[in-house]
């Protein structure tokens, strides 16, 4: 049996170059650039931060370890059409592909910073634009 474990002051952050400035990833488990690997990361937010719609070619069970983070489906960014999810929290986003429904997916943080874990299988399957 392999054991992987991750303590906080071994977690690498990075920019992340798919979403606005700020926004920052650590790759706990894997490497989503090969498909069918399973990939476990942790994301954070700044405070007021906004993630745009987007898509995602995988489904993603998404936990939020810290703050709050607001959630919404839509082609444009509406904070006041979204649910704000409190630390504890789980959600899953189901996988949007090109031509499935043109659903996309948008987020921010609350007032306060935000952290987020989540775990999917990598896919070489194209996102929506």
């Amino acid at each position: 049996m392999k054991v992987i474990r991750v303590t906080p002051d071994a977690i690498t952050w990075k920019d992340n170059p798919a979403i606005p400035k700020g926004g920052q990833f650590a790759i706990l488990q894997g490497d989503p650039t090969k498909p069918g690997d399973v990939v476990v990361q942790r994301v954070k937010f700044p405070a007021n931060y906004k993630v745009p719609p987007h898509t995602h070619p995988y489904a993603e069970n998404v936990t939020v370890i810290s703050g709050r983070v607001g959630l919404g489906m839509g082609e444009k960014f509406d904070p006041k059409e979204g649910d704000m999810a409190a630390a504890g929290s789980f959600f899953l986003m189901t996988r949007l592909v090109l031509g499935s429904a043109p659903s996309t997916f948008g987020g921010f943080s609350g007032f306060g910073s935000a952290a987020l874990a989540a775990a999917f299988a990598a896919s070489s399957v194209t996102t929506r634009e």
